[in-house]
């Protein structure tokens, strides 16, 4: 008796110290309406079966994260291979985070044979203006609530729910290098921020699990506007039918008789992007009974604008990037 009294005893004393950890951590993590971020390594499957010094690269790539992360205060929830999913208290340090992290890979002393790799090679615009060089970073970023749990093995918060996946999904449909922002995360972010990034629609996307398409947009500094992405990755979407973008049965979306498009007078969520469609032809005769239309697939190039970028000067921080963006932005731009 006096045994199985004290098993039961530690039982609930286990039990209460449990509960004040959980509470306690919950205490200290960000709760409400929330930025979350998820980032991934473009090609990072073909870089750890190709590339001998992928792990070293990968130590780099999150030393520069997780020097960052606490400097827009932000939650590193958990990582997941190389993909990263942090938590911040509102959009602005969020897009603030996405922004510095590009900055902060092009400064990565990286192995030199990685910039050997088509997916780390160094590159510049005409004026010798540093665009690319390292791992290749897509960032994705939605807002909203969403519960949060203690984990009891790892006594880390982890968070769940529809804003989750539907962040996780803002963040596939990113490339390397590219960072996405959701149309609310667009409404709530500061005047200030607006005028210091060049901000740019990219399209509306259906997403598995979500009703209704979502409108998307890229973000960047200007030192980075010559950063150039081939859309038709993208599978855009048109705004008016919600039909595959340049679909027959949309004026919004006509194709022309030579191919190509009405683009320069497309509405505004056509706008800044140019289309054209490729016809292929059959590489052996038809057959009887085949069908006598040649399959048709259509790719969409966006061509966003290609101005003079400046050279990133004097920055704080180990990687290049510090708290402010004033290093890293010419002046004020255009939002779309």
């Amino acid at each position: 008796g006096a045994l199985l009294v004290g098993f039961l005893g530690y039982l609930l004393l286990s039990r209460a110290r449990k509960q004040a950890v959980r509470r306690k951590i919950l205490q200290s993590v960000p709760q409400g309406t929330l930025a979350f971020v998820f980032t991934d390594i473009q090609n990072s499957t073909y870089l750890w079966e190709t590339y001998p010094e992928m792990s070293e690269a990968l130590e780099i790539h999150n030393d520069i994260i997780r020097d960052l992360i606490p400097v827009y205060g932000g939650y590193e929830v958990k990582t997941i291979g190389d993909s990263f999913f942090v938590v911040f208290p509102g959009p602005t340090s969020a897009v603030r985070f996405a922004v510095a992290l590009q900055h902060g890979m092009l400064c990565g002393d990286w192995p030199q044979s990685l910039l050997c790799q088509p997916d780390g090679h160094r590159e510049e615009d005409p004026n010798g203006a540093l665009l690319w060089c390292g791992l290749r970073v897509r960032v994705g970023i939605h807002i909203g609530v969403a519960k949060v749990e203690v984990d009891h093995r790892t006594l880390k918060a982890d968070y769940f729910g529809p804003t989750i996946n539907l962040a996780a999904r803002v963040e596939s449909k990113a490339l390397g290098g590219q960072v996405l922002i959701s149309e609310h995360v667009l409404a709530e972010l500061e005047d200030q921020v607006r005028e210091e990034l060049v901000i740019a629609e990219i399209g509306s996307f259906s997403f598995k699990g979500v009703p209704l398409p979502q409108t998307l947009f890229s973000v960047c500094s200007p030192a980075l506007r010559g950063r150039v992405f081939p859309a038709e990755v993208q599978q855009l979407l048109c705004n008016r039918c919600r039909g595959p973008a340049m679909c027959p049965q949309c004026d919004y979306c006509e194709v022309e008789e030579d191919g190509s498009s009405s683009a320069g007078s497309a509405p505004r969520g056509l706008r800044r992007k140019s289309y054209r469609v490729m016809r292929h032809r059959p590489s052996v005769p038809y057959r009887t009974g085949s069908s006598n239309r040649s399959p048709k697939s259509i790719s969409q190039t966006a061509s966003l604008p290609r101005e003079s970028s400046r050279q990133i000067t004097s920055p704080s921080g180990k990687y290049g990037v510090g708290r402010s963006l004033s290093g890293l932005v010419a002046g004020p731009e255009e939002v779309v």
